[in-house]
């Protein structure tokens, strides 16, 4: 595949969704579902509440004998019980009556709503002056206003967060069925890497890729297992390569995909019967090199040696379609959960037919948000370090004047 016939990440994204990958399915315990992904409807097998519950301590009355009240006005209220919290309804209340309540407390019959204790006193043994008037189902959550019976509350191909494992443990989706993640493997490779406790000479670098990676990964809810760093040897590469995918899912291999190296990397994943190189070339910057390759039913990224085009490209490229292979839906629709609308406060050029990646800080002014833009060249670590977020200048303009508004995409 010719490296300068690049696909636009939109051409990559939509790759991506036409895939057929080997998912598999199990159940899991609630508590450890966090960012999996559901392989089943989630749906309400009753309605919820089960009955109209108080929302506020006070008491349970019928609205229409609250009209009117108020603190020079006050009414007044027999009490003839009181409602404790784990107790079936029994009395019912009449007119002129009310029964104290507690939070969560199931609604008496007759009764509508309820009052806050704060707009009521003690006017005698059972009676209550009411200082407040009421609108009928005020103060209650109704039987099935949260959830109906037979409702689909989350839908399969969402992924969990903290919000949706609430909704399950209402329903009594204790072990929910979810896709089982790809399993990752991280290789760096390059002759001029040393271990971090390593002093590097003239030359060298240490291995920064394998520790950002993986904390990427972790951080957006995957597993990785870094593999150590590798020579430019073919012999070894290639070792290194089939070790990982005889464990591996999807490999991430992090440099050797640029046009200096590229042919070694090529030449390597070429050699696994039945490889297909998907693309080998990006319109994007930073990140122009990346390859993707597909063996059997595992992946390859290349991924670009340069720590921040690696770190950008696994943020907009890879974890997209991890997301995608995990069988979530709507991926391109919410390609980035967290944006914040920022001024752009300086002119950004950029070249027509590519999709850059500016990495920006964000000065808070007042209510408003600034987005000043970090420059430097890819291999600049702090222009990550000292960002908050990344805008990305469509491949349809040549830059961005200053007073633009811009979606920035938050770390």
């Amino acid at each position: 595949m010719d490296f300068f016939k690049v696909l636009s990440i939109s051409e990559a994204y939509n790759i991506f969704q036409g895939m057929e990958f080997n998912r598999s399915i199990r159940p899991i315990d609630l508590k450890d579902s966090l960012f999996y992904v559901l392989a089943e409807d989630i749906v309400a097998r009753e309605d919820w509440p089960l009955w109209p519950r108080a929302t506020m301590d006070g008491y349970a009355v019928r609205a229409k004998d609250t009209f009117g009240a108020s603190e020079q006005n006050p009414a007044y209220l027999t009490l003839i019980g009181e409602q404790k919290i784990d107790d079936l309804p029994q009395q019912e209340i009449g007119a002129g009556q009310c029964m104290s309540i507690v939070t969560g407390a199931l609604l008496p019959k007759g009764a509508d709503s309820v009052l806050m204790i704060e707009y009521t006193a003690q006017a005698g043994d059972d009676l209550i002056e009411v200082r407040k008037s009421l609108f009928p189902q005020e103060n209650i959550i109704l039987q099935a206003e949260d959830f109906a019976k037979g409702q689909v509350v989350v839908p399969k191909g969402t992924r969990i967060s903290f919000k949706e494992i609430g909704a399950m443990a209402t329903l009594g989706y204790a072990r929910p069925k979810v896709y089982k993640k790809p399993k990752i493997g991280i290789i760096s490779t390059g002759d001029e890497l040393v271990r971090v406790e390593d002093r590097p000479r003239l030359g060298q670098v240490r291995d920064v890729n394998s520790f950002t990676l993986y904390s990427l990964l972790e951080a957006n809810g995957y597993k990785a297992k870094v593999y150590p760093f590798v020579k430019d040897n073919k012999i070894e590469f290639k070792q290194a390569v089939e070790e990982a995918l005889s464990e591996q899912d999807l490999l991430l291999l992090s440099g050797g995909s640029s046009i200096g190296t590229r042919d070694l990397t090529l030449e390597v994943l070429e050699q696994l019967e039945g490889s297909k190189v998907i693309f080998h070339g990006l319109a994007i910057s930073p990140g122009k090199p990346t390859l993707l390759v597909q063996w059997q039913d595992k992946f390859i990224f290349g991924l670009p040696g340069q720590v921040t085009s690696a770190q950008i490209v696994l943020m907009v490229i890879v974890l997209p379609f991890l997301r995608i292979w995990n069988g979530e839906t709507q991926v391109l629709d919410n390609l980035w959960p967290k944006k914040i609308q920022a001024v752009l406060n300086r002119n950004i050029a950029s070249r027509y037919g590519r999709q850059d990646f500016l990495r920006v800080k964000l000065i808070q002014q007042g209510t408003k948000f600034l987005a000043k833009p970090i420059l430097g060249k890819s291999g600049l670590i702090k222009t990550l370090l000292e960002a908050d977020g990344l805008i990305p200048i469509p491949d349809n303009c040549e830059g961005l004047e200053q007073g633009t508004v811009v979606d920035v995409w938050l770390f």
